[in-house]
Order: C-alpha cells, then sequence, then structure tokens
C-alpha cells in the first residue's frame, strides 16, 4: 500500500469517527442512561409510599353542612369570634349602627323631553265671539300663531290660552308647559 493510500483511509476513518462523535454527542440516546446519572436523579420523594388505611366507618357518619362564618359581604364590620355547640371559637360579624335597610335602586326611565322652543309674546283678541289668538316666538325669530287646539310647528299642541299665559304641550300629549307672556 502507499503512502497517499494510507492517508487517504486515515482521513476516512478520522472522518467517519469524528462523525459518529459529534452524532452520539448532539443526539444522544435517551434510553441509555448512565447509572451514575440515573443515581443522581434519584429523590427520597421518589420512592413509593405504602397506601393509607382509611377508616371506612369514618366515612358514613354524620356530616356538617357548609358553613359561612357569619360573613356578610354586603355588610361592613368587624369580625369577631363566638363560640359554637362543639367548643371551636367562629368569626362574627358586628355591624355598624345605622340604617338596617338598603337603599332602593330603580332602572332609570325613559330621557325627559326636551323644552319647548317658543315664547308666548302677543295675544290678539277680537269682539266677544271670536276665539283668543297666540303669537309664539321661537329661538330663530319664526313667528307663528294658533288659538286653541291648533297644532303648531307639526310637533306642538295649544291646549289653552290665558290673558298672561298659555298652556302647550307635544301634539301626543306629553311634555305639558305653560308659557307665560313676555312680550319680546
Amino acid at each position: 500500500m502507499s503512502a497517499e493510500r494510507r492517508k487517504q483511509l486515515l482521513a476516512g476513518v478520522l472522518a467517519v469517527l469524528t462523525a459518529v462523535g459529534a452524532w452520539r454527542y448532539f443526539w444522544p440516546d435517551s434510553a441509555v442512561v448512565p447509572a451514575a446519572t440515573a443515581a443522581k436523579r434519584a429523590t427520597p420523594g421518589d420512592v413509593l409510599q405504602p397506601p393509607v388505611d382509611v377508616s371506612l366507618d369514618a366515612l358514613e357518619g354524620s356530616r356538617r353542612g357548609p358553613d359561612d362564618g357569619g360573613r356578610n359581604p354586603f355588610v361592613f364590620g368587624v369580625r369577631q369570634a363566638a363560640a359554637t355547640d362543639d367548643g371551636a371559637r367562629r368569626p362574627v360579624t358586628r355591624r355598624p349602627a345605622g340604617p338596617e335597610t338598603a337603599p332602593v335602586l330603580l332602572p332609570p326611565g325613559p330621557p325627559p323631553l326636551p323644552p319647548i322652543p317658543f315664547k308666548f309674546i302677543g295675544l290678539v283678541e277680537g269682539t266677544a265671539g271670536t276665539r283668543k289668538i297666540a303669537v309664539l316666538s321661537d329661538s330663530k325669530g319664526l313667528v307663528v300663531h294658533g288659538s286653541e287646539g291648533t297644532i303648531i310647528d307639526g310637533r306642538f299642541r295649544i291646549l289653552s290660552i290665558g290673558t298672561e299665559s298659555l298652556d302647550i304641550a307635544y301634539a301626543d300629549g306629553r311634555g305639558r308647559q305653560t308659557l307665560r307672556l313676555t312680550g319680546q
């Protein structure tokens, strides 16, 4: 065998051994664990304990129901211990002095209606047999008039006209207001 051939064979064997060593180092087989490593992992808690002897007669005895301990989450107070029938001390809540009834919260109703945007600025009266006519103005300068029962602006109805005031409401009867004669 020539020297060149030996070098190639030795380089090939060295490459295979390096590949096998790298394979074992980076991807060790988890099934094969050295005994020294397994001994290090074992702890005294890993040893199986024998089962505890259970008294089945004690399980069939009478049981106490749930106990709230005198706790009331809706009352603020100091908890004190009180003796029970079996001699144990149980906390008790002492309520502070004050009203015993909680305020009743009602659901909110519908929002209130907006105020009627008119001012009563004048009154037209004829002879004794004619009806009174009210003159109204809104904030934009629009002047409207009408007698009792007339619907104004398509939304409001004049209910009654007096000498110094008039009653007006929404056309459906809600939101009744009294407007005083301002003369402005």
